[in-house]
């Protein structure tokens, strides 16, 4: 399994020049950026080398914003997109995105219309070619499994973004919080995600 590097979890360093030679420097090849399509016009595409997916991209009601990311994901040949959308939504993907593109939506915890797996598993089981950005973090907060969540999903896993919480469900460094950051990982092997 590879294991890539989410950009936005360098977000506070603002420069995207920098953001891409941090990631590069601390040994990631497969990242993940989170820019906006406006954002992307002003970033060499040479300077992208190694983004293979974008998250969390909103995806909705205008057509010319959802093709001109559409666009910029063929552009830049991206592996994946993790996008932020609602059920209304979600025809939008297989129908503007190219047919290679693994096309994923995003959990976002508690509160959200896609909180964890369980409601993203049934948005997506209406499409063949959906699956589900997998954030531990947003599904943990809603009191779902990870682990049991990955072994229900098993196929529709198509992008993983590993975090882990404290006590009071806040983002810590990978392996200082309560999630079993290790057994996700396995489990995610033994379903069969390549990441």
């Amino acid at each position: 399994m590879k294991i890539g590097l989410q950009l936005y979890s360098l977000r506070d360093l603002k420069d995207h020049e920098i953001v891409l030679k941090t990631a590069r420097a601390l040994g990631f090849d497969s990242l993940e950026m989170h820019w906006t399509p406006d954002e992307l016009k002003h970033i060499p595409n040479e300077s992208l080398a190694g983004v293979v997916g974008w998250g969390v991209p909103y995806i909705g009601a205008s057509v010319a914003r959802n093709e001109e990311i559409a666009r910029m994901c063929d552009k830049l040949n991206l592996k994946y997109i993790a996008a932020h959308t609602e059920s209304g939504y979600l025809r939008e993907l297989p129908l503007r995105f190219p047919t290679y593109l693994k096309k994923c939506i995003h959990t976002h915890g508690p509160g959200s219309h896609i909180s964890g797996w369980k409601s993203a598993l049934l948005l997506v089981e209406r499409f063949k070619n959906i699956g589900i950005c997998f954030e531990t973090g947003h599904i943990a907060r809603t009191g779902e499994s990870v682990i049991e969540g990955i072994h229900a999903c098993k196929d529709r896993v198509y992008a993983m973004h590993l975090k882990d919480l404290d006590v009071n469900m806040v983002d810590v460094p990978l392996g200082a919080g309560r999630l079993d950051v290790l057994g996700i990982l396995h489990d995610l092997e033994a379903v069969g995600f390549n990441g």
